[in-house]
């Protein structure tokens, strides 16, 4: 694996085990875009727009589980195809 692919592991690691927002957060900088669900919500950028989406996501998911099908990456530049399963906060999988 690559450095990058690493990284992304181990924010999958602390989210999946523990929801572990400070953790997450340890992996990435500061110049970051996160696009999670890019059809339905905008991409949040830096640490800050990571903590907001992290802190609304664990809020409605119990039960994470992040896995990775495909992963593409250039120099500046990681992206991951996969899916996230995760039981909503009311009891349903999704």
């Amino acid at each position: 694996m690559s450095r990058k692919t690493d990284i992304v592991q181990a924010v999958i690691d602390a989210w999946c085990t523990r929801q572990d927002i400070d953790t997450v957060l340890s992996h990435l900088s500061e110049d970051m875009v996160w696009h999670h669900s890019a059809v339905t919500a905008p991409p949040k950028a830096g640490k800050a727009g990571a903590r907001e989406f992290l802190t609304a996501y664990k809020a409605k998911v119990r039960n994470p589980n992040w896995r990775m099908f495909k992963i593409a990456e250039s120099e500046d530049a990681l992206f991951v195809e996969g899916v996230d399963e995760f039981d909503t906060a009311d009891g349903i999988t999704s």
